[in-house]
C-alpha cells in the first residue's frame, strides 16, 4: 500500500497544479482477504485525512445502501476475528452491470459528480 501512496506523492510533486483524487479499493471480499483490504482502505483514509488529500471512498460506497422505503442508510458488515468489517451491501450483489448492479453504479456516479462539482468550486446547499 505504501507504494501506492508514495507513487501518488511523486505525481503530486511532478504536477503541483493538478488535484489528485485518491481512492479506496472495493469492499467485495470477506474473510482474511476482505479484512486485509479493509485495513489497506483504512490506511488510505488515514493518509488522506492527515495530509488533506481528496478521497473517493469506493469501499464506503460499496458497503452502504440507501433504503428509500425507510429513508435510512444501511451498512453491510461481517465479523472477522472480533473485528467488524464493512462489505459490499447485499443490495449490490448482481451482475447486470459487469459484476455489480445498476443501482451501485448510479450511487457511485452521483458521488463522483458531487465530489467533482465541489472541487470545481460549487458550494453545496
Amino acid at each position: 500500500m505504501q507504494v501506492y501512496l508514495d507513487s501518488m506523492t511523486i505525481l503530486e510533486t511532478e504536477y503541483p497544479n493538478v488535484v489528485f483524487v485518491y481512492m479506496t479499493c472495493n469492499a467485495q471480499g470477506t474473510g482474511a482477504e476482505g479484512y486485509n483490504r479493509y485495513l489497506r482502505n483504512e490506511q488510505i483514509r488515514e493518509y488522506c485525512s492527515e495530509n488533506e488529500k481528496v478521497l473517493f471512498d469506493f469501499a464506503d460506497l460499496d458497503a452502504w445502501w440507501y433504503n428509500s422505503n425507510t429513508e435510512e442508510w444501511d451498512q453491510d458488515t461481517y465479523d472477522y476475528s472480533g473485528h467488524t468489517v464493512p462489505v459490499e451491501h447485499s443490495q449490490f450483489h448482481g451482475n447486470e452491470a459487469g459484476h455489480t448492479t445498476y443501482e451501485s453504479c448510479e450511487q457511485k456516479g452521483r458521488a463522483v459528480w458531487w465530489m467533482m462539482a465541489l472541487l470545481a468550486g460549487w458550494e453545496s446547499p
